[in-house]
């Protein structure tokens, strides 16, 4: 398999120490078995998967647990991502599909996707940012152009962007009350959406 990454080819080795330091420290233990997330998701194993390329330290936990907040039940992230410089990403996956017909870059998230985000954020403290992370499923080949960060994963093509969770909350809008979905506008998402390889670096 052969992941592409900032318009370079990585060779991902099978037998690659991709669980990272922090990863090693839980596995196993009581704590660990709460981050022992279910990947069944295609779009978090994607990621996850592409993490592991980079050889960057993270934590999947998970999502289906909702932890105890500020009187309420608080929704878990997807990963926790750990950077040498003492940064933590907190992430949320958000997979979506784009077709040959629809090229959109839908963007939609809940709100409690949003709220639990900064929630974690503020509890962890000034050198944790959460993240909104959309991984898209590219129908065809030619559409990894639209992207910085794109790599193929269990034979799917992916292209990655971010979005901090303050500013989406900022600008976010309704999108449908029942559903509790919100939504940016296609010109604020092009704004606020970056590689997530530019929080890496």
């Amino acid at each position: 398999m052969e992941s592409v990454h900032v318009g370079v080819t990585i060779k991902e080795e099978k037998d690659a120490d991709a669980e990272g330091p922090l990863a090693r420290v839980i596995v196993g233990s009581p704590l660990g078995r709460m981050f022992m997330a279910d990947r069944s998701n295609h779009y978090e194993r994607a990621f996850e998967g592409y993490l592991r390329v980079l050889r960057i330290a993270s934590i999947g936990v998970d999502e289906s647990r909702r932890a105890f907040g500020d009187n309420e039940t608080i929704k878990n992230l997807d990963f926790i991502v750990t950077h040498p410089s003492g940064q933590v990403l907190l992430v949320d996956v958000k997979g979506r599909r784009m077709s040959c017909r629809r090229r959109t870059r839908q963007n939609w998230a809940t709100r409690d996707d949003v709220q639990s985000l900064r929630f974690w954020e503020r509890r962890l403290g000034p050198r944790a940012e959460a993240l909104l992370v959309f991984v898209y499923q590219l129908e065809a080949e030619s559409m990894g152009e639209q992207f910085e960060d794109q790599f193929f994963f269990e034979d799917r093509h992916y292209g990655c962007l971010a979005v901090s969770a303050s500013g989406y909350e900022e600008k976010m809008r309704v999108r449908s009350p029942r559903w509790g979905t919100v939504s940016l506008r296609k010109a604020d998402f092009d704004s606020l959406a970056r590689p997530i390889s530019s929080w890496l670096r």
